[in-house]
């Protein structure tokens, strides 16, 4: 298999997840937004490895997202304005804390629900 080849496998894959940009710059964000992801978690403390791989996924995922959202945000205030590697590694190094702001949601509308008079939050609780 030839670098061509490799290369028209790769773009070929980051266009079905949605991401229309050149396999080098998605490369480049990439590797941006694991080392912001790695760098907060590290100023937070990372007391285990699971934590660590975690909060590296929580990275890659979030970098994914911003990377198919870069052309449907091109006109979106000073987000908008910033390349792709840019956003990926900002969505990086947020990942964490928009995990933990997912959850905490999560947890918040699942009691919200329980408190219905259906209560459909105590699906598990019965």
């Amino acid at each position: 298999m030839t670098g061509q080849e490799a290369n028209g496998i790769i773009a070929a894959i980051l266009l079905a997840l949605g991401v229309a940009a050149p396999v080098p710059e998605f490369t480049g964000g990439m590797l941006l937004a694991l080392g912001a992801a790695y760098a907060v978690r590290a100023f937070r403390g990372a007391e285990t490895r699971k934590g660590i791989v975690l909060s590296l996924f929580a990275g890659a995922f979030f970098a994914l997202l911003a990377a198919g959202l870069h052309e449907a945000t091109a006109g979106v205030w000073l987000w908008g304005q910033l390349s792709i590697q840019a956003q990926m590694a900002v969505s990086g190094g947020l990942s964490q804390s928009l995990a933990e702001g997912f959850v905490a949601f999560g947890g918040g509308l699942k009691d919200w629900l329980a408190k219905l008079p259906g209560g459909f939050g105590k699906g598990a609780d019965r």
